[in-house]
């Protein structure tokens, strides 16, 4: 198990501190595994930049607009140095069913509280404290 963890550290590309992967708008082409190293995503608001999450070692993401077809909603960053998979639509495509579905029901619960301050700062209103 050790041997697999360490191998799989060592795949995919790596991406400097501060570098902007994609922005909220882009066409969505591929999603990301991280190995290592930390991504925040990111949304505009009439107040500035509300991040939504910060996602570490073996998360995914830009997987939405994979799957949808749709404008990347987030901007995603590193916020430290990275190793990452990208994963292009061509590969994804077949694969995103299954995975979609079995992390859905543990996506939705961390994104209403993310959802609730960016709705409140967009809606000038202060966020709920969770």
């Amino acid at each position: 198990m050790r041997l697999a963890g360490t191998t799989f550290k060592e795949a995919g590309k790596e991406f400097p501190k501060g570098t902007v992967l994609f922005k909220e708008g882009d066409v969505g082409t591929e999603m990301y595994l991280i190995n290592s190293g930390e991504v925040k995503l990111s949304r505009k608001t009439i107040h500035g930049n509300v991040v939504l999450a910060t996602l570490g070692f073996g998360e995914f993401f830009g997987e939405m607009s994979v799957i949808t077809n749709k404008p990347r909603t987030v901007t995603a960053e590193t916020i430290s140095d990275c190793r990452l998979n990208v994963i292009s639509k061509d590969i994804a495509i077949p694969v995103k069913t299954y995975n979609f579905i079995s992390v859905l029901p543990d996506r939705i619960p961390l994104m209403t509280p993310a959802v609730r301050v960016y709705l409140a700062a967009s809606a000038k209103i202060l966020p709920i404290t969770f």
